[in-house]
């Protein structure tokens, strides 16, 4: 009768072909021939003191599939920035460029309207406009009833740049000048209406209380105002 202490082996777990190749091992190493294989073998429990002497065979582990999920890259936001606003206006925007104490960039002129805005500013500001601009008109107190055409050269400037962000601001509100509020009111619905995005310092100013030089432009707080309040809506 042939006793093997192998039971920690048992214990591993191991395959029946795997435990066959190592007891055939161990038979050619202890001097066992095939033929001396007993009919029965008994498998004793292995002394404490004898388990230094035994190499372990850790059981074989499962193909690890080390393939991983490729890393998608989050694609970079751009957050804009003043330095990609374009201020479109007439004198007042003038003045507010002058005032704010940011350093802003415009495209203005000193009593002008829309024939300016579509026979000069149009081509500065096509030259200027980048994926990341936004364009912020305000224009019509000098020519209060080209309301529609304001509308129309938006459209088309949509049209042409569907990604860009445009906002008119109102036009806002005068003391003693030659033109009303009852006038720039309805100008201001109209644009409004049109359905752009509309920045409605008219109201804010209205509100809140504004002065002005000469009836018609404003001091430098006033500007500041405005600047404060159009910056605060398009971002």
């Amino acid at each position: 009768m042939f006793k093997l202490k192998l039971q920690h082996i048992l214990a591993a777990g191991l395959p029946g072909i795997l435990f066959s190749s190592i007891l055939g091992t161990y038979l050619a190493i202890t001097g066992f021939a095939q033929q001396d294989m007993p009919n029965e073998i008994i498998y004793e429990p292995i002394e404490e003191s004898e388990w230094e002497s035994i190499v372990v065979l850790d059981k074989p582990e499962s193909p690890v599939d080390e393939a991983t999920e490729p890393l998608i890259e989050e694609p970079d936001i751009y957050s804009p920035t003043l330095s990609d606003v374009i201020f479109v206006g007439d004198s007042r925007t003038v003045g507010m460029g002058m005032a704010v104490i940011d350093n802003i960039n415009t495209i203005a002129e000193v009593g002008q309207g829309y024939y300016w805005l579509v026979n000069t500013a149009d081509e500065q500001l096509r030259n200027q406009i980048t994926d990341q601009s936004i364009v912020v008109f305000n224009l019509g107190v000098n020519d209060l009833a080209n309301a529609d055409k304001y509308c129309e050269y938006l459209s088309t400037l949509q049209q042409d740049y569907p990604n860009l962000q445009i906002w008119y601001v109102s036009i806002n509100p005068v003391e003693d000048t030659t033109v009303t509020n009852t006038e720039i009111n309805q100008f201001n619905e109209q644009i409004q209406n049109a359905g752009f995005n509309y920045i409605d310092t008219n109201s804010y100013l209205t509100d809140t209380g504004f002065n002005t030089v000469d009836g018609l432009h404003y001091t430098s707080e006033t500007y500041q105002k405005i600047f404060d309040q159009i910056i605060a809506t398009i971002f």
